[in-house]
Formats: structure tokens, sequence, C-alpha cells
């Protein structure tokens, strides 16, 4: 069981990764289905990249950004902790924060998404504390024209470009490098 938790600073495009990802992983004939949660309160539920796509300006009056709750923040541990899927990828906040520390402590694997390759070190240092081995660490250019991947020692690193919500970023090499390191990441549980 892999439950993946897409973290990173804010405004770096988790959700826009997170969209490819889940539209690659779902083309695969050898991914699992992939169930995903979106455990922060920034209204940006799965309904809202598919209404953006069609009407931007309805899904910005629809869109509610909300604060952590205590409730919010227990409902979204209880669904990341208790999930029995094989695959569950997990969308969380992009705060270091308690909130995110008590959703997240129930991820089995970490993603890092950023905007700057500095804000990178703080994300890497919160999941080692959770015990969450990170498999990506992505450079998120919304400028940029092109991705760029690199595998290291198992590590995925590199850059994905324009992540946008109107862009599909499911053929993009990155998103599909990353749905490579997942399929691998299955067949090493398979082995162990």
């Amino acid at each position: 069981m892999i439950k993946l938790v897409l973290c990173g600073p804010p405004h770096s495009g988790k959700s826009c990764l997170k969209n490819g990802l889940l539209t690659a992983l779902k083309r695969s004939p050898i991914s699992p289905y992939p169930y995903h949660i979106n455990a922060c309160p920034d209204g940006e539920g799965s309904w809202f990249h598919e209404t953006a796509r069609v009407d931007r300006a309805l899904a910005a009056r629809e869109r509610r950004k909300e604060t952590f709750s205590p409730e919010w923040v227990e409902i979204s541990r209880a669904w990341v902790a208790d999930t029995k899927e094989p695959l569950t990828i997990v969308d969380v906040g992009g705060r270091i924060s308690p909130e995110n520390r008590s959703i997240m402590a129930g991820g089995t694997h970490a993603v890092i998404l950023s905007r700057d390759a500095e804000l990178c070190g703080p994300w890497v240092e919160f999941c080692g504390e959770l015990g969450l081995p990170v498999i990506a660490q992505i450079f998120s250019d919304y400028d940029g024209l092109e991705d760029r991947v690199k595998f290291n020692s198992g590590m995925l690193t590199g850059t994905i470009h324009h992540l946008d919500r109107n862009c599909d970023a499911s053929t993009r090499p990155m998103v599909l490098a990353l749905v490579q390191q997942i399929l691998n990441l299955f067949n090493e549980l398979e082995k162990s």
C-alpha cells in the first residue's frame, strides 16, 4: 500500500501536478487505480480543475478557501490513516504546520514540489521527521518550456514546466517519470 503525499510550498502547482498524475496513472494498464484525498482546505476539490477549464469565473466564484479547523484536520488525518486502497495520492496544504504534521503522519512516501529550490530543504526535513521517504523532489518552473528529468540513486529530481489549471500535465515527461517511480516502488514493496 502506498499513501503518497504531495507536499511543498504554496503556489508551486501541487494540485495541478496531482491532476496530471491521477490522469496518467489511470491511463497506465499496470497501475492500481489511484484513490486521492484533498487534505487541504483550499477549496480546490476534485471538481475545481474541471470547472476552471470550462468556466474560470464560475470556479473562482464557487471556490471556498477555508482555514484548517480541528474538525477538518481530524477528518483528513483519519482519511489518510484509514485508507486501505493500494494507491492513494494525498494533496496537502503548502505549509509546514501541526495540521499537516497530523495529516501527513498517515502517509508512506512523499513527493516534494517547489517553485523555489531553496524552499525544498525544510520540506525534506519535515518529511524526515515524519518518517516519509521522499521519492521525488521536483522544481516547478511556470515559465519553463520543457521538463528535465533525472534519476539519482532511486530519487527522481528535475523540473516540470508550466503547471497551470488550463493545461493537461498528464503527458509531461516529469509526470510520466513520476508514474514510473511509483510503479518501481510498488515492485520493490512486492519483493519485500
